[in-house]
């Protein structure tokens, strides 16, 4: 992924295994972090995800929505859908199948 990976006009894909450290997960080029609300408001999910790479400041990427099966969430990025797997580990991160 090139720098640029947040410029609004480029679109990227969050689609990978990533390895997790804490709240921290991460590949190659890639580091974000799943942080819980402080308060949680009605209509937000309790956890979100910022992005660390290439910014001084965290980049805000989407809640982290209970699917009802424990440490799966979905998240929307950009008009995509995403499953989240958390395990121990690692995340996954995969198109979301309607």
């Amino acid at each position: 992924m090139d720098k640029d990976c947040y410029n609004m006009n480029k679109s990227i894909s969050l689609v990978g295994i990533y390895q997790k450290t804490g709240n921290y997960f991460l590949s190659n080029s890639q580091k974000y972090l799943i942080k819980d609300r402080v308060k949680v408001t009605k209509g937000k999910a309790n956890k979100f995800v910022l992005s660390l790479t290439d910014s001084k400041k965290p980049r805000y990427i989407s809640s982290l929505y209970p699917t009802g099966k424990d440490n799966i969430y979905y998240l929307e990025y950009r008009y995509v859908n995403y499953i989240v797997t958390v395990k121990t580990d690692t995340v996954t991160i995969s198109l979301k199948k309607w």
